[in-house]
């Protein structure tokens, strides 16, 4: 009986999928602004500072009235997963306004580092009142919009 008992714990134990370690988020929104007023839409990236080796990807999208909530997105098993929320730390926060993709150097890096608390995060981001200088370098690989084959 105790044999039967250890080898069901053994099979139920190993998985044979890779596992990420558990992370525990929390709620992230808030708002984007420049010049006191909501920007219209775009995007956010958040970067581990100091920068460390994650698979995890944090960002959000802001809406046309300036708002955005942020997730986590992670591969596991090859199935992308995505979750509301971050783990707690410190980011630098990098904002890109929306754009077809063709153009590189619009991007707006924002000071100073964010911290992310083990509670419901509510940040207001500031732009700076100068956008980037002009609009941005023509990328220099495959069009954007073209599908890779």
């Amino acid at each position: 009986m105790w044999r039967l008992a250890w080898c069901v714990l053994i099979v139920v134990g190993c998985d044979q999928s890779p596992q990420q370690p558990a992370m525990r988020l929390y709620p992230v929104k808030g708002t984007v602004e420049r010049a006191g007023k909501p920007v219209t839409g775009g995007g956010l990236f958040f970067a581990p500072h100091p920068s460390g080796g994650s698979s995890r990807i944090m960002n959000a999208s802001v809406a046309d009235d300036g708002s955005f909530i942020a997730r986590t997105e992670v591969r596991i098993g090859g199935k992308l997963q995505i979750e509301d929320g971050m783990p707690a730390g410190t980011y630098k926060v990098i904002y890109h306004p929306r754009n077809d993709g063709s153009r590189l150097g619009l991007e707006t890096k924002l000071e100073p580092v964010f911290t992310i608390e083990e509670k419901e995060n509510v940040l207001k981001l500031e732009l700076s009142e100068q956008k980037p200088m002009g609009i941005g370098e023509t990328r220099d690989d495959a069009n954007p919009r073209e599908e890779v084959k």
